[in-house]
Protein backbone atom coordinates (compact mmCIF):
# COMPACT_ATOMS: atom_id res chain seq x y z
CA UNK A 1 0.00 0.00 0.00
CA UNK A 2 1.38 3.34 -0.99
CA UNK A 3 0.35 6.64 -2.39
CA UNK A 4 3.11 9.07 -3.24
CA UNK A 5 3.18 12.60 -4.53
CA UNK A 6 5.70 14.83 -6.22
CA UNK A 7 5.41 18.59 -6.49
CA UNK A 8 6.48 20.06 -9.81
CA UNK A 9 6.58 23.80 -8.96
CA UNK A 10 7.83 24.94 -12.37
CA UNK A 11 4.86 23.18 -13.98
CA UNK A 12 2.40 24.23 -11.26
CA UNK A 13 1.50 20.56 -10.88
CA UNK A 14 1.21 17.92 -8.18
CA UNK A 15 1.59 14.32 -9.38
CA UNK A 16 -0.02 11.64 -7.19
CA UNK A 17 0.70 7.94 -7.82
CA UNK A 18 -1.17 5.01 -6.36
CA UNK A 19 0.90 1.84 -5.95
CA UNK A 20 -0.70 -1.46 -5.01
CA UNK A 21 -3.79 -1.82 -2.86
CA UNK A 22 -4.93 1.09 -0.71
CA UNK A 23 -7.78 1.04 1.79
CA UNK A 24 -10.45 3.72 1.82
CA UNK A 25 -9.07 4.84 5.17
CA UNK A 26 -5.56 5.12 3.71
CA UNK A 27 -6.77 7.13 0.70
CA UNK A 28 -8.79 9.49 2.89
CA UNK A 29 -5.86 9.94 5.27
CA UNK A 30 -3.42 10.63 2.42
CA UNK A 31 -5.58 13.27 0.74
CA UNK A 32 -6.50 14.90 4.06
CA UNK A 33 -2.80 15.30 4.89
CA UNK A 34 -2.03 16.53 1.38
CA UNK A 35 -4.77 19.16 1.52
CA UNK A 36 -3.70 20.33 4.98
CA UNK A 37 0.04 20.51 4.22
CA UNK A 38 0.93 24.17 4.92
CA UNK A 39 4.02 23.90 2.69
CA UNK A 40 1.96 22.93 -0.35
CA UNK A 41 0.59 25.49 -2.79
CA UNK A 42 -2.82 24.18 -3.83
CA UNK A 43 -3.11 26.76 -6.62
CA UNK A 44 -1.91 24.25 -9.17
CA UNK A 45 -3.22 21.35 -11.21
CA UNK A 46 -3.35 17.77 -9.98
CA UNK A 47 -2.46 14.63 -11.93
CA UNK A 48 -3.54 11.37 -10.27
CA UNK A 49 -2.08 8.18 -11.74
CA UNK A 50 -3.86 4.97 -10.73
CA UNK A 51 -2.17 2.83 -13.40
CA UNK A 52 -0.39 0.68 -10.78
CA UNK A 53 -3.23 0.60 -8.26
CA UNK A 54 -4.89 -2.61 -7.18
CA UNK A 55 -8.51 -1.59 -6.66
CA UNK A 56 -11.65 -3.07 -5.21
CA UNK A 57 -14.96 -1.26 -5.07
CA UNK A 58 -14.91 1.35 -2.28
CA UNK A 59 -15.84 0.04 1.13
CA UNK A 60 -18.27 2.90 1.64
CA UNK A 61 -18.95 5.94 -0.52
CA UNK A 62 -20.22 7.74 2.58
CA UNK A 63 -16.70 7.65 4.05
CA UNK A 64 -15.63 10.07 1.34
CA UNK A 65 -18.28 12.69 2.15
CA UNK A 66 -16.16 14.49 4.74
CA UNK A 67 -13.11 14.40 2.48
CA UNK A 68 -15.14 15.83 -0.41
CA UNK A 69 -16.32 18.76 1.70
CA UNK A 70 -12.82 19.37 3.04
CA UNK A 71 -11.32 19.09 -0.47
CA UNK A 72 -13.82 21.51 -2.00
CA UNK A 73 -13.26 24.04 0.79
CA UNK A 74 -9.46 24.08 0.32
CA UNK A 75 -8.60 23.13 -3.27
CA UNK A 76 -9.21 26.06 -5.64
CA UNK A 77 -12.02 25.54 -8.14
CA UNK A 78 -9.76 26.99 -10.84
CA UNK A 79 -7.38 24.02 -10.56
CA UNK A 80 -7.75 21.13 -12.97
CA UNK A 81 -7.62 17.48 -11.98
CA UNK A 82 -6.64 14.76 -14.44
CA UNK A 83 -6.78 11.07 -13.59
CA UNK A 84 -4.88 8.39 -15.52
CA UNK A 85 -6.97 5.22 -15.23
CA UNK A 86 -6.32 2.65 -17.98
CA UNK A 87 -8.36 -0.18 -16.42
CA UNK A 88 -12.15 -0.35 -16.63
CA UNK A 89 -12.71 -0.50 -12.85
CA UNK A 90 -10.45 2.44 -11.99
CA UNK A 91 -11.74 4.41 -14.97
CA UNK A 92 -15.37 3.87 -13.93
CA UNK A 93 -14.69 4.72 -10.29
CA UNK A 94 -12.85 7.90 -11.27
CA UNK A 95 -15.70 8.94 -13.59
CA UNK A 96 -18.18 8.34 -10.78
CA UNK A 97 -16.03 10.49 -8.50
CA UNK A 98 -16.44 13.46 -10.87
CA UNK A 99 -20.16 13.55 -10.18
CA UNK A 100 -19.60 12.91 -6.49
CA UNK A 101 -17.17 15.81 -6.04
CA UNK A 102 -19.45 18.30 -7.72
CA UNK A 103 -16.68 19.51 -10.03
CA UNK A 104 -17.40 20.14 -13.68
CA UNK A 105 -15.81 18.28 -16.56
CA UNK A 106 -13.87 21.46 -17.37
CA UNK A 107 -12.11 20.99 -14.03
CA UNK A 108 -11.90 17.19 -13.70
CA UNK A 109 -11.26 14.61 -16.42
CA UNK A 110 -10.40 10.91 -16.52
CA UNK A 111 -8.15 9.49 -19.22
CA UNK A 112 -7.01 6.03 -20.29
CA UNK A 113 -3.44 7.18 -20.99
CA UNK A 114 -0.84 9.51 -19.55
CA UNK A 115 -0.42 11.16 -22.93
CA UNK A 116 -4.09 12.20 -23.04
CA UNK A 117 -4.02 13.49 -19.46
CA UNK A 118 -0.82 15.46 -20.00
CA UNK A 119 -2.16 16.99 -23.22
CA UNK A 120 -5.33 18.13 -21.43
CA UNK A 121 -3.22 19.69 -18.65
CA UNK A 122 -0.84 21.26 -21.20
CA UNK A 123 2.09 19.47 -19.56
CA UNK A 124 5.17 17.82 -21.11
CA UNK A 125 5.77 14.08 -20.72
CA UNK A 126 8.88 14.92 -18.71
CA UNK A 127 6.78 15.80 -15.62
CA UNK A 128 6.29 12.06 -15.07
CA UNK A 129 10.03 11.45 -14.90
CA UNK A 130 11.48 11.36 -11.41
Amino acid sequence: MAITYTVKPLNQLIVVKYLGKNSDKGVISFFSELIDDPELDLHCDLLIDVTDAVVDAPESVERYTGLRRHWNSKWPQSSRIAVIAPLDLTYGMARMHIAYTGRSEEQYQVFRSAQEALAWLDQPASVLED
